[in-house]
């Protein structure tokens, strides 16, 4: 009888420090945390407050076949990745660079953002500058902020800030546009109440010479060497 209270002791406590030999080891510090993997280590969870660093040197390897979901994402500095589908809101406060780039609600880009495949079904801002090398989709609106109002004077060059641009004069004047770099479209538009000549000549190549008048609307496309007229409106 003793002998084999013994031997069920003895299994008994074997058992015990199998099981404490299979328990998964805790890192120092993870006590008390809100990230665990669930058995069989197929999935990581993290309940409401718990968080996933990836520190200096580190890196997120989503490769070819798999799936990267998310509802939001907030990304603080660049964000590169070759396939991206994003259901709610994406947020990169510095670059991003994407082949494919899908996001159903709003997308906020910080710094420079060179992708691929774009399409978003609500908001794309973009605070620096935007390079879509193949097709962009947009589901709403495009919306141009005019750029702070340029006064221009007589025989001077200007230079269009931005795609949307108010110019003013102090009086009936005659100027000269800075050509843009290659590609990049003006729309300039005169806010004030006097005349404003554009010439056709030279690297301005025009309709036509245009003066004008208050409100009056001129568009053009640069190649690089010259501002080729897309289209005027005397209003």
């Amino acid at each position: 009888m003793r002998k084999s209270l013994i031997i069920f002791v003895l299994g008994l406590g074997l058992l015990v420090m199998a099981l404490v030999l299979l328990q998964p080891t805790t890192p120092a510090g993870a006590q008390n945390t809100d990230c665990y993997q669930m058995q069989g280590g197929s999935k990581w969870i993290c309940d409401n407050g718990g968080e996933m660093e990836f520190q200096t040197g580190a890196t997120l390897d989503v490769q070819s076949g798999a799936t990267f979901a998310a509802d939001d994402l907030t990304v603080a500095d660049l964000l590169s990745t070759a396939d991206l589908s994003v259901s709610e809101q994406l947020t990169v406060t510095a670059g991003l660079t994407s082949d494919d780039l899908a996001a159903s609600d709003d997308l906020t880009v910080g710094d420079l953002a060179t992708i691929a495949d774009l399409a978003v079904t609500e908001q794309l801002t973009v605070t620096d500058d935007l390079t879509v090398n193949d097709d962009a989709t947009f589901a709403s609106d495009i919306v141009l902020t005019p750029q702070t109002s340029i006064t221009v004077t007589n025989g001077a060059a200007f230079t269009p800030t931005g795609q949307l641009q108010p110019i003013t004069s102090s009086g009936s004047v005659t100027p000269t546009i800075t050509i843009p770099s290659a590609g990049k479209c003006r729309t300039i538009y005169n806010t004030s109440n006097t005349s404003i000549l554009f010439v056709d000549t030279g690297n301005q190549v025009l309709a036509g010479d245009f003066t004008m008048g208050q409100y009056d609307v001129l568009a053009y496309c640069s190649d690089g060497t010259r501002a080729i007229e897309r289209y005027r409106s005397n209003n």
